[in-house]
């Protein structure tokens, strides 16, 4: 079942290979509300763009113009990997903490 709220339908990950001219993959959220609007989400863009101010990186209306700008500004190959869904507690307790290893390590 998709994770639901008053003003979203879905979230869903990305993730490239080879971006930005490194052999580092890298993943980022599409968050689709139901207003058509697909929000793109990187929170850890400090990673690759130090200077960047905000972790929205761009709102678009089609999927395939937000890949296409997401290949354009961070090179490589992107595609869609997972779709958020409903966790119980101890799942999304895992799931947090393996976000937490994964921002830990790029920090490093």
């Amino acid at each position: 079942m998709d994770k639901k709220t008053n003003k979203l339908d879905r979230i869903l990950i990305i993730k490239g290979v080879n971006v930005c001219g490194v052999k580092k993959s890298h993943d980022m959220l599409l968050v689709l509300s139901k207003g058509n609007k697909i929000y793109v989400v990187d929170p850890t863009i400090w990673q690759f763009f130090p200077r960047a101010k905000s972790i929205l990186m761009l709102i678009e209306n089609k999927m395939d113009i937000v890949l296409d700008k997401v290949k354009e500004i961070y090179k490589g190959k992107w595609k869609i990997t997972e779709e958020f869904v409903k966790f119980n507690k101890n799942e999304e307790k895992e799931y947090l903490r393996i976000i937490s290893q994964n921002i830990k390590e790029n920090l490093k």
